[in-house]
């Protein structure tokens, strides 16, 4: 039978567990979106809700299990990573985002906003090889132009007013919705049906980007509150935006804008090609 001494120290190692498993979850949901479930099942393996659900090793045997957990935990919460870095100075981290400075946000936006106006012409070019690639229609491509070259010419709200509702137009024309209804449930389920392997991995930032589009662009506004919540991100909310509840005219909304929308619109051209791909049956 264990000391009493003992179980108290275990019942302050299973209580440090919980703690690490609610951080570690958190990490989870921002760095790997669509995957939250398969990762909240195996933390759960590593912090039972109580101590009868555990068959108890001593709290020696504990720490050692534990010491692992603890360490990259610490490492996690004190080193955040690039894109979260990025994300904390208000951009989305991107196939052309470089590398950081040591700093903090302030240092680091001031950074990424100088490197995007030195060197739109190569960021151009990257975007202009990817509306090239977009198995969608002409008309898709012709307002992606567009809106480049509103960002280009520095008419930052009409990159914002010019992408927001082609998103829709988009999906309702690959969804089949010409009128009615709201193609936003069909994104979510497609985006989230996705493999990782879709997104071209975690480097090009798309998972990430699609996880903002989600729960923070296509969020509905409909009361203050909810206008409070969007307002102050540097990533532009759709419904605020046709609505008039507020404008976007910086240089980061611009370029938010368009690292999301084309990330939307090559996730659809991704389901487009494997539409047209897949086999007849019957």
């Amino acid at each position: 039978m264990r000391e009493p001494k003992e179980l108290s120290a275990l019942a302050e190692l299973l209580e440090r567990t919980k703690q690490s498993h609610a951080a570690l979850e958190h990490h989870f949901k921002l760095n790997f979106p669509d995957y939250t479930i398969h990762h909240r099942k195996l933390l759960d393996q590593v912090a039972p809700p109580s101590l009868s659900a555990w068959n108890l090793p001593s709290a020696k045997e504990w720490e050692g299990l534990t010491a692992n957990i603890f360490r990259n935990l610490q490492s996690v919460l004190e080193h955040p990573t690039p894109a979260q870095r990025v994300i904390a100075a208000g951009f989305l981290p991107h196939s052309t985002t470089p590398d950081l400075p040591e700093g903090d946000e302030s240092t680091v936006r001031d950074f990424l906003e100088q490197h995007y106006r030195d060197n739109w012409p190569a960021v151009l070019a990257v975007f202009e090889a990817s509306v090239d690639g977009f198995l969608l229609d002409e008309e898709t491509r012709a307002v992606f132009r567009e809106a480049l070259a509103t960002h280009g010419a520095g008419l930052y709200r009409a990159t914002v007013r010019t992408l927001l509702p082609e998103i829709e137009r988009v999906a309702r024309r690959q969804f089949g919705m010409p009128t009615g209804g709201q193609p936003i449930p069909s994104l979510r389920a497609l985006f989230r049906a996705m493999p990782l392997s879709a997104f071209g991995g975690m480097r090009n930032g798309r998972a990430r980007i699609m996880t903002t589009f989600l729960r923070h662009v296509w969020k509905e506004i409909w009361t203050i509150e909810d206008l409070e919540v969007v307002q102050p991100d540097a990533v532009p909310n759709r419904s605020a935006s046709l609505h008039g509840l507020t404008s976007y005219s910086s240089f980061q909304n611009s370029l938010n804008t368009l690292f999301v929308v084309e990330c939307v619109f090559a996730m659809l051209s991704i389901h487009r090609s494997q539409t047209l791909t897949a086999p007849v049956v019957g």
